[in-house]
Parts: C-alpha cells; sequence; structure tokens
C-alpha cells in the first residue's frame, strides 16, 4: 500500500549521548574510534529532513496552519505529562543556529495522506507521538499488537509507538 508522507523534521540519528566517552575527553574531536579511522562529526549534528529543505514553502505554510494544535498539545503534554515532555524538549532546546520545531516539544512533525500501514514500530519517536487524524473517513483504526487493542483515531492520541508494534486498517 502506497501513501504520501512527508516528514518535517529535525534528525540527528547519529548523535550519541556521551555516556561510554572518555572521562578525559575535553572535545568530541579527542574521541578516537577503536580502529583509528576517521569519524564523520558532522553527521552527529541535527540537520533537517530532505523533505523539510526540498519544500520550505509547504513546511512554512503546513506550520503556520498548525500553531494553534501545535501550542494545544505543547500545553496539554506539559501538564499532563510533564516528565516526558521535559526529555522530549531537551533536543529542541539545543538545535543549531537557535532553530526552532513549530510542534515543539517534538523536532518536527510528519504529514501521512491516505495512511496504511503494516505492523511496526517508529523507534525514532522519542517516548510519545501525538496523532492528529483530520478528515472523515471509514477505515483506518489503529492496531496495537501487544496490548490487542484497535480503536479510532481522536485528535490528540498520544502513543509510545517507538515501543509499541502497531499499523492500521
Amino acid at each position: 500500500y502506497a501513501f504520501l508522507s512527508c516528514h518535517f523534521s529535525w534528525y540527528a540519528r547519529y548523535g550519541e549521548k556521551g555516556h561510554q566517552a572518555p572521562r578525559d575527553a575535553k572535545h568530541m574531536n579527542n574521541v578516537q574510534q577503536d580502529h583509528g579511522g576517521r569519524t564523520n562529526f558532522t553527521q552527529r549534528i541535527p540537520h533537517e529532513s530532505k523533505e523539510m529543505l526540498q519544500n520550505l514553502k509547504e513546511y512554512s505554510t503546513l506550520a503556520d496552519a498548525y500553531a494553534d494544535i501545535f501550542e494545544y498539545i505543547r500545553t496539554v503534554l506539559e501538564k499532563r505529562h510533564p516528565h516526558a515532555y521535559k526529555q522530549i524538549s531537551m533536543y529542541c532546546d539545543i538545535l543549531p543556529m537557535n532553530a526552532t520545531s513549530p510542534a515543539y516539544p517534538f523536532g518536527g512533525f510528519v504529514v501521512n495522506i491516505r495512511v496504511g500501514t503494516s505492523g511496526h514500530r517508529d523507534p525514532g519517536d522519542e517516548l510519545l507521538c501525538v496523532i492528529i487524524p483530520f478528515g472523515t473517513w471509514e477505515g483506518g483504526e489503529l492496531c496495537l499488537y501487544e496490548v490487542g487493542l484497535m480503536f479510532d483515531l481522536k485528535m490528540g492520541d498520544v502513543f509510545p509507538l517507538s515501543v509499541l508494534r502497531h499499523h492500521s486498517l
């Protein structure tokens, strides 16, 4: 099944937490690989998704159109899930060049049109995922394998989709 999906996100896929860095390392350039090879440190810096860069006008238009929704989600998450909010927002607080995400505390947003998926997890999602379905449709229920649930989506549903295998009907 094919569907349109556009990721308007900041990525740091190869970032490291630093828990295993040598105690005497003063700067990331002082950390050497075990095999003596070179490390491309620019891969570890947060960067905009290719789709965001190629569709800046659409990104800006959608960010403006969804501004009130993003603000509502931010407020609710901060109030109902303060620990997760704090943990998720840390990433956006250190984006290069004082960049911001319109979907703060999240590093971006994804637009899926006429989505249908097979079972999967979203390992790139940090802790929580907020789903905002638009329109009227038939079908499209979200199925969560491990907990054995299937239900209609409502605006603002929050799930840990990085750990729950899910698909849509």
